[in-house]
């Protein structure tokens, strides 16, 4: 046990004699080593007297001196935007692309943002190789190392376009898939995920098949829009996969019925059941829930729309999770009303019959084309839209259980960082575990920069100590105070 109660201060020196203290600090250790072996560092914003004069800086991170990662980046420049696209990987969220719309702008392709769960804070890594367009309304899932991306709507043709991306996650390169076989209709706001080393491709709006692409695939279902400006688009209810060994597409054969054309929908897999839920079809926002048996591939209807009975409300650009012990997980969206929605509900798949009911976690925040995951026991929901043009300035994160004792030790440490400072015990601390904790944006202050100056200087061979030192010489200069 690790204690920060009031005016009851240990000295993390003296904490390594504990054998038990050892095991947690040796638990942590591990922790920062896995943030370390994917990215280098982790890291958050927070608001800082020192940096008045450098607001830019505050809000999308300091550079590192390679310039290949942001350190302390804020919530608010993660949370301004929609259509974007979020995956986990070796326990870290990882956020890419979408669209600002206050002023309306793709996000920079070169950027990812990846979120640690044990500090609540988030870093940009600055990726190279062939990039992607910017891009709203993509699909991707996660293969091994790699992150793919396909369909979307793309800035650089201003349309909706079926190329696809692979994103090495250890190396941060991007590499353009060219893939044999024949590729998914043109569109944006479908919805994917991945089984057994294949990535699969759900629904969409986009352009209008060509004949012969219809009477290929028999299954294919399309329903155009009824508006002479749309040049042929409409909805599909197109299954499209990409196996990742032989680099080619298939449309898989299935059968049952499969659901109706839709986009705007979202799925969230249990075991080898793929469930849909959901999503826009002509003037109708849907409630219907699917079932894909990815063993027979066999399609279930599961629960008819009943957007005026028990349960949620018909909608799209929602979000459908999977959790342990619980079932399918359903937040937010925009309803046939046109408004976002912020009901939260729980469907049991075990159940029989499966029935919605009201969930009663802390998800009760008005928000539509947002994305959400789960992280072992942790629930992060990220960007999406209250309104038109405005978008959140924070994530939500709620944690279903109570949480793990590396996260309650990493508090404890950073609950006490002015008292450790003084006392240089932080530098006892391994160097992976030391870049965890100053992912904290520490406010630099008349009090604490000279204390802040000794730690980075014991631990400046690690990135984020350079950007603090950096931080702390223009603080100094700001100030006119006396650095050394």
């Amino acid at each position: 046990h690790i204690s920060t109660y009031r005016g009851f201060h240990f000295h993390i020196s003296n904490l390594l004699s504990f054998p038990s203290c050892q095991r947690i600090l040796l638990c942590l250790h591990c922790t920062g080593t896995a943030a370390m072996d994917l990215l280098g560092d982790t890291f958050e914003d927070g608001d800082n007297a020192d940096s008045e004069d450098d607001e830019d800086q505050d809000i999308i991170g300091y550079y590192s001196p390679k310039r290949n990662i942001r350190f302390w980046v804020s919530e608010r420049y993660v949370n301004a935007r929609s259509g974007h696209v979020c995956v986990t990987y070796r326990g870290q969220a990882i956020v890419w692309g979408g669209s600002n719309r206050n002023p309306y702008r793709f996000l920079p392709a070169e950027e990812v943002l990846v979120f640690c769960p044990e500090s609540c804070t988030w870093s940009c890594v600055i990726t190279g190789g062939d990039l992607p367009p910017g891009r709203s309304g993509a699909v991707a899932a996660v293969v091994g190392d790699f992150m793919y991306l396909a369909c979307g709507f793309d800035e650089d043709i201003a349309n909706r376009s079926n190329n696809m991306w692979s994103l090495d996650l250890r190396k941060m390169v991007w590499t353009r898939v060219l893939a044999t076989g024949c590729p998914p209709l043109k569109c944006d706001k479908g919805a994917g995920w991945s089984y057994g080393g294949q990535i699969y491709l759900f629904g969409g709006f986009g352009l209008r098949p060509l004949p012969g692409e219809m009477m290929d695939h028999h299954d294919l279902d399309f329903t155009e829009i009824d508006d002479p400006r749309s040049e042929g688009s409409g909805w599909s209810n197109q299954l499209v996969c990409y196996d990742t060994s032989s680099n080619k597409w298939s449309w898989p054969k299935t059968h049952g019925k499969p659901p109706l054309p839709r986009a705007g929908h979202a799925i969230a897999t249990v075991g080898n059941k793929v469930y849909i839920f959901g999503g826009r079809h002509e003037h109708l926002r849907l409630s219907d829930l699917h079932c894909l048996d990815m063993n027979s591939m066999a399609w279930v209807p599961v629960l008819p729309d009943c957007s005026s009975g028990p349960g949620p409300s018909g909608r799209s650009w929602h979000s459908l999770v999977s959790l342990a012990g619980a079932g399918l997980l359903l937040y937010g969206g925009f309803s046939n009303e046109s408004s976002p929605l912020r009901d939260c509900w729980i469907l049991d798949v075990a159940n029989t019959p499966v029935t919605w009911r009201r969930s009663n976690l802390e998800l009760c925040e008005r928000r539509w084309w947002h994305t959400m995951v789960v992280l072992d026991y942790t629930i992060i929901v990220t960007g999406g839209l209250h309104s038109d043009n405005y978008h959140p300035k924070e994530s939500i994160i709620v944690n279903t259980s109570p949480q793990p004792l590396l996260s309650i030790s990493y508090r404890a440490i950073t609950h006490e960082m002015d008292f450790h400072m003084r006392s240089n015990s932080l530098l006892d601390l391994p160097r992976h575990l030391l870049s965890v904790i100053l992912s904290q944006k520490i406010q630099i202050s008349v009090q604490n920069y000279q204390d802040l100056r000794k730690l980075a200087l014991g631990s400046q061979e690690m990135d984020i100590s350079k950007c603090l030192l950096n931080r702390i010489s223009n603080f100094c200069n700001k100030y006119k105070l006396k650095y050394k």
